[in-house]
């Protein structure tokens, strides 16, 4: 897209001559190529219709302005007012350029009238060639050059700033304030987003927690029927007592290097309390305890957590499956 930029064309004066309703026809553009006093320009209207068109849609429903020196320019600096002077409610094509049918303030048209005011000045937006695009208001002014002059410099800082503002954005040097503005509210955009947590890279801690048990499980665990399997291997073996065997079985699956560790350090013991002794064919000998146990298995019930009955059941089952 073309970037635009805002110019005034040289001062046009005005006729004293105003209908009875303090209307009347000014020349605004002149066609072709023109000049501004200060020597800016060239400017071109090259497509007064085009020009027409792109004015009536800047504005909309809104008249068109005419102000008092250019004060609607400078309106946001200065802080001050801009009071119209007239309005604009047509436009025309004619052979040599473009014309605006002025409705003044009946102040204003006595101090035309009066010669108080001689000229006017439009304000218009045209591409880096110069080429017009559409009308923005048009100014009555005593002192053009002095007006061009000021409106110059002040073209001048804008275009320095988004000069400024298209680089830092990584634009091209002849980016529009349409593109700056769409390259802005992209980055406004990330921003924002940027701000809230992608879900895809983060997690609540919660489900953080129950991840990493998960993974700690199956780097120690089993699946339940492979410890089933294995504990009832065990038990086969002598090395766990059937009475264990649930609790085993839920053991394996969360850590089978700690069952491991279990049997490790009770099996031994366990397996030759209950089995039975080859050269008697019988029990080994009761120590004389009040429960029928020795010291020895006594041992074995309060490490284990069992009760004496429960231990004795244990042992006479195992015995029954040898």
């Amino acid at each position: 897209m073309t970037a635009l930029l805002t110019a005034t064309l040289h001062s046009v004066e005005l006729s004293g001559a105003l209908a009875g309703d303090n209307s009347q026809w000014v020349h605004i553009i002149p066609a072709g190529t023109s000049f501004g006093r200060d020597g800016r320009g060239p400017y071109t209207l090259s497509n007064a219709q085009a020009v027409l068109k792109e004015t009536q849609a800047y504005h909309g429903r809104t008249k068109m302005l005419v102000d008092f020196d250019h004060q609607a320019v400078h309106a946001a600096k200065t802080g001050r007012g801009a009071p119209a002077a007239g309005w604009i409610v047509g436009l025309e094509h004619r052979m040599d350029g473009i014309w605006a049918k002025v409705e003044w303030l009946a102040t204003t048209a006595q101090m035309i009238r009066q010669k108080a005011y001689r000229y006017v000045s439009p304000v218009f937006q045209h591409d880096p060639q110069g080429n017009i695009k559409r009308i923005i208001n048009v100014a009555l002014t005593n002192s053009p050059n002095l007006e061009l002059t000021a409106l110059a410099a002040a073209e001048i800082s804008m275009d320095k700033e988004m000069q400024e503002l298209r680089d830092l954005l990584g634009l091209p040097a002849d980016a529009d304030f349409a593109t700056t503005k769409a390259a802005i509210s992209a980055l406004q955009t990330s921003s924002q987003s940027s701000a809230i947590p992608d879900p895809a890279s983060y997690v609540p801690i919660g489900e953080f927690t129950r991840v990493v048990a998960e993974a700690n499980q199956l780097r120690q665990g089993v699946t339940e029927q492979a410890a089933r399997t294995h504990v009832d291997a065990k038990i086969r073996s002598g090395q766990l007592v059937p009475h264990l065997k649930e609790w085993a079985v839920s053991l394996c699956t969360v850590n089978m290097p700690q069952f491991e560790k279990f049997l490790e350090q009770t099996g031994p013991a366990l397996n030759k309390l209950l089995t039975a002794s080859h050269a008697t064919g019988a029990p080994p000998p009761k120590l004389g305890g009040a429960n029928g146990l020795s010291e020895s298995q006594m041992a074995i019930c309060s490490a284990m957590g069992l009760s004496a009955e429960e231990y004795t059941k244990a042992r006479g089952a195992h015995n029954e499956t040898d």
